[in-house]
């Protein structure tokens, strides 16, 4: 029988896996942004708006330095920018390690914004800028980098898992009120059909019929019974 120890032991195991599994999450987003933005910087830099075909008709390599946010949002203020994004950040990265008790469905998808945040925010005190340089032809958007597709994966992801949760707790919530209401109709109907008899009238002029007639015999036995006794005292 597993005793209070070997719980502690697993769970300790349980949350060191869980620590595992979002650092090395983390680690391969920002190794593999700050990567494929140096070799998209090496390549692609010395060539300004030369577009290089990736994957034709839906991919193109776009070196691009984005002094905005992702996808080129607040480009005219990158210091504030960068301070407001410093903040949310380690508000984020605070919230990861002291939230243990989230599961990692939850945990994973901040993970993901965390590093790619973090991978942005490594360019900006860097470079001053972001470095980006993936085009999605059929979109026709803006040109972004892995970091910026980390965050966006992740914030589906959490949206997604939020939208879920707040589905089954109100699916879950009609069917406790469902439930509760059919145990207090059951009790009602219990005691409705306790009290539901009511003699009438005849009933009790019966029952009173049958009690006088019970006395009647009672009475008449006890005569006999005396009478009996009279006439053996005679003999």
């Amino acid at each position: 029988m597993m005793n209070i120890s070997d719980l502690k032991n697993n769970k300790k195991l349980s949350m060191l896996l869980k620590c595992l599994v979002q650092a090395v999450v983390f680690a391969v987003v920002l190794i593999i942004d700050q990567c494929t933005k140096a070799a998209a910087s090496n390549a692609l830099a010395s060539k300004p708006g030369h577009r290089t075909e990736f994957i034709p008709g839906i991919i193109d390599f776009y070196y691009s330095e984005n002094t905005g946010a992702s996808f080129s949002i607040f480009q005219d203020h990158p210091t504030v920018l960068t301070v407001i994004t410093a903040i949310a950040l380690s508000a984020l990265l605070i919230y990861i390690i002291v939230a243990n008790r989230n599961k990692l469905l939850i945990k994973i998808p901040l993970i993901l914004i965390l590093g790619g945040g973090i991978g942005n925010l490594i360019d900006r005190f860097r470079f001053g800028a972001v470095r980006d340089f993936i085009y999605f032809i059929p979109t026709d958007f803006a040109i972004f980098n892995l970091a910026d597709s980390a965050i966006t994966i992740g914030s589906f992801i959490l949206i997604a898992y939020l939208l879920i949760s707040i589905f089954k707790e109100s699916k879950q919530r009609k069917t406790d009120a469902t439930g509760k209401t059919a145990t207090e109709n059951d009790a009602v109907g219990a005691g409705t059909a306790n009290t539901d008899y009511q003699p009438d009238g005849a009933d009790l002029e019966s029952a009173q019929e049958e009690s006088a007639e019970i006395a009647d015999g009672v009475n008449a036995a006890s005569a006999d019974g005396t009478g009996n006794g009279t006439d053996a005292d005679g003999q």
